[in-house]
């Protein structure tokens, strides 16, 4: 049966170092950001959920996403549904990082990078999400750390 490990997440929190140490076909949001410059972000995760079905029926067994996966999304339910469709089964892991990191990685990142008027966008984008979402980003961490411990 094949596999799709979601990885969700805010921007910096280390969904990308994560995908990097496991296996499986790889697809990052990111790359299609990159790819289609302009495209907004319910065509970007159609690419993706195209990308994921194009290897599901090539036939591979595991498939990593990287993406945000809020909970509760329609890109949860469009990728649940597509993975029910191929017999595949799901696993999200939900990365959390406090924001004053995830704003100094994505900054990093950003100032390594060229700049460019797409780069520029979509840095001001990841930043605005702390300033629109960080509260429940922070009770979800707050919660997921409570529950490891």
């Amino acid at each position: 049966m094949p596999s799709v490990v979601c990885l969700s997440g805010f921007p910096g929190v280390g969904k990308t170092t994560r995908r990097k140490t496991m296996s499986g076909t790889q697809f990052d949001i990111s790359d299609v950001y990159d790819e289609f410059e302009g495209i907004d972000p319910s065509n970007a995760f159609g690419e993706l959920m195209t990308r994921m079905v194009n290897a599901l029926k090539s036939g591979e067994e595991l498939i990593v996403l990287e993406a945000m996966f809020a909970k509760g999304s329609q890109q949860r339910a469009m990728c649940e549904t597509l993975c029910g469709i191929f017999g595949a089964s799901i696993e999200y892991i939900e990365l959390y990082a406090d924001d004053k990191t995830c704003i100094e990685r994505i900054t990093h990142q950003y100032t390594q990078g060229s700049r460019s008027p797409s780069e520029t966008k979509r840095y001001l984008a990841r930043l605005k999400m702390f300033r629109d979402f960080s509260p429940q980003h922070l009770l979800d961490a707050g919660i997921a750390l409570a529950q490891k411990t």
